[in-house]
């Protein structure tokens, strides 16, 4: 049988459409809970009462889910296409292909974006997160933070200091949470901090940031969330960011010199690591990505196709 033009077209506009609806993302209903089912910050507080976090700078802080869209670590963009985060949520977690990097409320994220790598520190628990867009494309009001790159000294020692995360609460309410803590050592690698049965860190937290008091002329990361007390009301380390500047700048160096290219496949395979949210924009951009994959099957029908970016 031979389909007339118009009729074709058509088809290609409802194929279009399927294919929007297994790219985009549909809102959780359900309230997230860690993956190792802990509590993150406990006694918290939703805005930051010491560092001194605009709200873009808040809204790079964000989170890690799985592919039942549970949240299992907390990450924070430090440049638009790279978010630092604890090595153990890379290597103890799921597998990368399912793991999305979120902005906003994990119940109803602003955009959830897949990994194109994940870089592991050799012998640090760090790593570093390729994403597979630039994040301030589409949630424009977030701020990268900069990392510490200053040596931290034991004068410190007994200041308080503030750290970060996202996840369930105390209360079971979800979100970004910042805690205020005792610094009680500074190792080689390692911030020590303290909760004393107060209020603390927990499982979702791991990668969160912390930020050291009146340190440089702006908010810095200065060490990220590896492991703590299992009460999460004591005593936890965070991995230094200042011992491994050179290893971040090395990384980030390179990256920026790499062109990004989805892997070869169906066009359904690229719509699983596009940049996910909700809202018309998005949408018309994913058909457009979609359209530019089916671009060859359709070609004798002379459709605008918009580039990929």
């Amino acid at each position: 049988m031979v389909l007339s033009t118009h009729r074709a077209l058509h088809l290609v506009t409802l194929g279009l459409i399927m294919l929007w609806g297994s790219c985009a993302y549909q809102e959780a209903t359900e309230p997230v809970s860690t993956h190792t089912g802990g509590w993150p910050i406990f006694y918290g507080t939703e805005v930051p009462t010491q560092t001194d976090l605009w709200e873009g700078e808040q809204r790079a802080i964000g989170f890690l889910v799985d592919g039942a869209d549970e949240v299992f670590c907390t990450a924070t963009l430090i440049d638009p296409w790279v978010a630092v985060t604890a090595a153990h949520c890379i290597y103890n977690g799921p597998d990368l292909q399912e793991v999305r990097f979120g902005l906003g409320h994990p119940a109803s994220p602003d955009v959830l974006i897949a990994i194109h790598q994940a870089p592991i520190h050799e012998s640090l628990d760090l790593a570093l997160l390729w994403l597979w867009s630039d994040a301030l494309s589409i949630v424009p009001e977030a701020q990268p933070l900069p990392f510490n790159r200053e040596p931290i000294g034991v004068e410190l020692v007994g200041s308080q200091v503030e750290v970060a995360g996202h996840g369930l609460t105390h209360d079971e309410s979800q979100g970004l949470r910042f805690v205020v803590l005792a610094l009680t050592a500074v190792e080689e690698e390692t911030l020590v901090v303290n909760g004393y049965g107060e209020r603390g860190l927990c499982s979702g937290d791991s990668g969160g940031p912390l930020f050291l008091p009146e340190w440089g002329e702006y908010p810095t990361i200065a060490a990220v969330e590896s492991y703590g007390d299992q009460t999460c009301l004591g005593e936890d380390r965070l991995t230094r960011l200042d011992v491994a500047a050179d290893w971040i700048d090395t990384e980030l160096e390179g990256f920026r010199r790499e062109t990004i290219e989805p892997p070869p496949g169906a066009s359904e395979a690229i719509c699983s690591h596009l940049p996910l949210a909700s809202g018309s924009a998005i949408q018309a951009w994913i058909l457009i990505c979609c359209s530019g994959f089916l671009w060859p099957a359709f070609r004798r029908f002379r459709m605008a196709v918009a580039p990929r970016r």
